[in-house]
């Protein structure tokens, strides 16, 4: 049975202080009420792969599905393979689920929506979408649309719109019949593309949607070989309990380039609009360039060094700072952090400008000139100043798209970020002193506990633990790199270090699972619980410590925080007592899990849809689960933990023969002799208590009168009645109880005499047991060599290759796609260039063009010569090294 150890923090926090420790708090207390929950362990050592997949893009990920806006709708990928070739298409199933519910809503309200909207949105995806996903398994499917601000679009999967689009274009479709679907994206760790789906409302409960596809950050990955993709996430979204609302498509890349060991994360602003071209595989490109931050690591060989997920923060104090703030995830648990990430045209109430304007400008008051920290503010006010001009007379402010009013380039927003931290520090030691250290890498990093004043960030590990931490947002002033070295220094050693306020360890007894992803799910509807998902199991944690840590900092009476108005008052209910319950809320055994392992979970934000949970298998099967009924049952399940073995144990008798039934019954019905005889014993005790007198024959016949004469018949009465009597009772129950136990004796001896003869017969079994392995060992030690041989002749006969050679195999496949997609846009350009030419050629006289006119074609044609004469000089390369391959190899190319 796994088991729930919870430790907590019970030491007062004061952040924001200069002076605090740097070193996290050793864990020295434990919940003792809390509810350690029924988990059933369904963990495997097996490799977890969808069904139909081969293994060069076989996936362990669980993370291939997403929810749409305001959860009414959950997208899948899912793939079918045939004789000659993989597809793979997005599903977008409505919610409630199709057979969950007795009537027939959809979950449209829209006056517009004249016909009922389908309930499953199949779309497939292009044929070169299709080749990267089976060249690379698939890492995440995300959903990076927005909540739609009116009702012009149906939103029959979401009620969310894919951009900021004119209400007569959305009209313009409506008319036509033709619904959106809010923007999503799926990346391997190779290529990320961005999928807007439109479909047309025909009344069908399964309808085929239109995809158009666009790969925003193409250039990037093209420009670097050996760059891989570790995580994307949607930019920050104010309902997604963001303070900041970014535009549609807006996300943030993490790649990792291991030949320099940096890593980047490039910020995708989002697009206006999509090609109006009805084909499928129609690739629009971006109208904005994405920005990169690049960040230099040490080349460690160490790989619990490396950066493996982001996640951006969120709190109520300093909502602005948190938001504009990414945490980093090393393998080890540690954080980093960096600070100013910003999106162009994000959107910012101007209230909340205002405020953390506020409380840098009460801080540049109170600080020394000359100090390092006074310089960190007085540059991050110039920052938010330039990157969110407030004048004071609207209610939200817009990070302007690098240039001003007066067309002047904001130079704040070119400022180079630099990366601080480690801000936290994994857990040291467990619960009882001990040093602690996880067995597995960190998988997962998520926001967690918003609703407080404090940053509450959740990691998950690989094997089964989830750490609970806690950051203050005064640490997030932006920082940059022209610092000198001595601010830096400074400015490090003043760092605000977080906290681990919980360890939660749900692992069971048979020791580390080989799970190879997890992905922590924030439930939106409860911000004290969270859910751990693996390909075979579902754990939903909840805890109240981040509230609790956020209550003790509101009620810590720190005069430099709570007089510029960080923190709210201090909270009523700040004597909390710490609790975390953890819970399964998948019911499967594990043959299914084993055979069908989960791929995508998705819980819905939708108060009219309850708080239920969308869990997708890999054959395609989808199950709602309850979440609140889960909950408060395995709650009861607990409480009832006695009854429950009880009735166990009743089963287990039930199953026995009729004939033990009987003797058990027997021994139940025979009285135990000591408490028959002890009534007795204390009747002889009382009897022989109450003797007043002895008398006997050497009294003188002169002295025996009435009385004594009286006396001595009282005596001899009492003594056969309250001694004698019981003591001939007491014999004849000992004598028959022995007449028993004798008969029991010889059933024993004769039992005894079977067993004895029964073990005979299992030696001689075990004996020749043992002969028959002797012999089966020499022939599976010549089995053995002949298997061997056979492997290593099939070996000789068939061509290998490296790991380092298939993958650049992969890479020129990739390349050549690429080139053959630019070669068919040349090709219909050129179509284009000659109609025009026999156009101009067949028009009498000559054109006139003024000069700016005539600019614009001849830059067109530099750059298209430029990029033409790039492309030649690659593929010239990628050509010399395939011959030299092909030579080293033994193969002759043809001609």
């Amino acid at each position: 049975m796994p088991r729930l150890i919870s430790n907590s923090l019970s030491n007062s926090m004061p952040f924001g202080s200069p002076s605090m420790s740097g070193a996290p708090s050793k864990v020295s207390a434990s919940f003792g009420d809390d509810v350690s929950p029924g988990i059933a362990n369904y963990a495997s050592n097996d490799n977890y792969a969808p069904t139909g997949i081969s293994s060069s893009s076989s996936s362990s990920s669980v993370r291939l599905s997403c929810s749409s806006p305001g959860g009414r709708a959950v997208h899948s990928l899912s793939m079918t393979t045939s004789a000659s070739s993989s597809v793979w298409c997005i599903e977008t199933h409505s919610l409630p689920l199709v057979g969950t519910v007795d009537n027939d809503y959809t979950g449209s309200n829209n006056e517009y929506d004249d016909e009922k909207s389908p309930s499953i949105i199949r779309t497939i995806l292009p044929g070169k979408v299709c080749s990267a996903l089976s060249r690379y398994p698939p890492i995440e499917l995300l959903c990076v649309g927005v909540l739609s601000p009116s009702p012009s679009n149906p939103a029959s999967a979401g009620g969310a719109t894919p951009d900021y689009s004119s209400s007569r274009n959305n009209r313009n479709e409506r008319e036509a019949g033709r619904h959106s679907l809010p923007s999503v994206c799926v990346y391997t760790k190779k290529d990320v593309f961005l999928l807007d789906i439109s479909y047309d409302a025909t009344g069908a409960a399964e309808v085929e949607g239109v995809v158009y596809v666009q790969e925003p950050y193409e250039d990037i990955l093209m420009g670097n070989a050996t760059v891989n993709i570790l995580r994307i996430r949607q930019a920050p979204q104010k309902f997604n309990g963001y303070t900041t609302l970014c535009p549609a498509r807006a996300m943030a890349m993490l790649t990792q380039y291991p030949s320099t060991s940096d890593y980047c994360l490039c910020l995708y602003h989002g697009s206006v609009g999509r090609s109006s071209s009805s084909s499928s595989s129609t690739i629009t490109m971006s109208t904005k360039e994405p920005t990169s931050h690049y960040f230099h690591m040490e080349d460690l060989s160490d790989p619990n060094e490396q950066m493996i997920d982001f996640c951006f923060c969120q709190s109520n104090g300093l909502s602005l700072l948190s938001s504009l703030t990414v945490a980093f995830l090393k393998a080890s648990g540690e954080v980093l952090f960096a600070t100013p990430i910003v999106f162009h045209g994000t959107v910012v109430p101007s209230q909340t400008v205002t405020k953390t304007l506020e409380f840098i400008d009460g801080s540049l008051k109170e600080l020394d000139q000359s100090s390092a920290t006074w310089k960190q503010f007085r540059a991050a006010k110039r920052f938010l100043i330039d990157a969110f001009p407030n004048t004071g007379r609207e209610n939200f402010v817009t990070v302007e798209n690098n240039t001003t009013a007066n067309n002047k380039p904001i130079e704040a927003l070119n400022w180079t970020v630099k990366l601080q931290g480690p801000i936290l520090l994994p857990p040291q030691f467990d619960n009882d002193g001990s040093e602690y250290s996880s067995f597995m890498p960190a998988g997962s990093i998520e926001p967690f506990g918003e609703a407080g004043e404090l940053v509450g960030l959740a990691i998950g590990y690989l094997d089964e633990k989830v750490d609970f931490a806690v950051i203050s947002p005064s640490s997030f002033i932006p920082r940059f790199k022209y610092e000198s070295e001595e601010d830096s220094y400074e400015l490090d050693n003043n760092l605000t270090i977080g906290h681990t306020v919980n360890h939660v360890d749900f692992s069971g007894s048979s020791g580390i699972n080989n799970v190879k992803d997890i992905k922590l799910i924030y439930d939106p509807m409860m911000d004290n619980v969270v859910h751990y998902l693996t390909p075979n199991q579902i754990i939903s944690i909840s805890t109240n410590t981040v509230k609790i840590a956020s209550n003790k900092v509101r009620n810590h009476g720190s005069t430099n925080l709570m007089g510029r108005g960080v923190f709210s008052p201090p909270s009523r209910r700040s004597d909390l007592r710490a609790k975390t319950i953890a819970w399964n809320c998948l019911d499967a055994t594990s043959f299914q899990i084993k055979q069908n392992p989960i791929v995508g979970a998705v819980i819905s934000g939708d108060v009219q849809l309850g708080h239920i949970m969308v869990v997708r298998f890999s054959n395609g099967n989808m199950v709602a689960i309850n979440l609140t009924e889960t909950r408060h049952l395995r709650e009861m399940e607990n409480f009832a933990g006695p009854e429950q073995v009880l009735a166990i144990q009743d089963g287990q008798t039930n199953s026995i023969s009729e004939a033990e039934q009987l003797v058990l019954s027997s021994l139940n019905e025979t009285q135990a002799l000591t408490d028959i005889v002890q009534p007795l014993i204390q009747d002889v005790i009382e009897g022989i208590g109450a003797l007043a007198q002895v008398g006997g024959s050497a009294t003188a016949q002169a002295d025996v009168t009435p009385d004594v004469l009286a006396a001595v018949i009282g005596i001899q009465s009492k003594c056969k009645k309250g001694i004698f009597i019981p003591f001939m009772e007491m014999k004849e129950h000992v004598t028959a109880r022995r007449e028993e136990l004798k008969e029991i004796n010889k059933t024993q001896m004769l039992q005894l005499k079977v067993l004895k003869e029964t073990i005979a017969n299992l030696r001689q079994k075990q004996l020749s047991i043992k002969e028959k392995t002797e012999i089966m060992i020499e022939n599976s030690k010549s089995l053995a060599d002949r298997s061997a041989s056979a492997l290593q002749s099939s070996k000789d006969l068939l061509p290998t290759i490296t790991q380092a050679e298939y993958d650049y195999f992969q890479e020129l496949k990739r390349l050549d796609e690429k080139t053959q997609m630019w070669k068919s846009e040349v090709d219909r350009l050129s179509l284009n260039v000659s109609s025009i030419n026999h156009s101009s050629a067949a028009t009498p006289g000559t054109f006139s063009l003024s000069p700016d006119d005539l600019k614009n074609p001849r830059q067109l044609l530099t750059a298209s010569g430029m990029i033409i004469e790039n492309y030649k000089t690659d593929f010239a390369s990628a050509e010399e090294n395939v011959d030299r391959l092909a030579a080293v190899a033994g193969f002759v190319r043809d001609e």
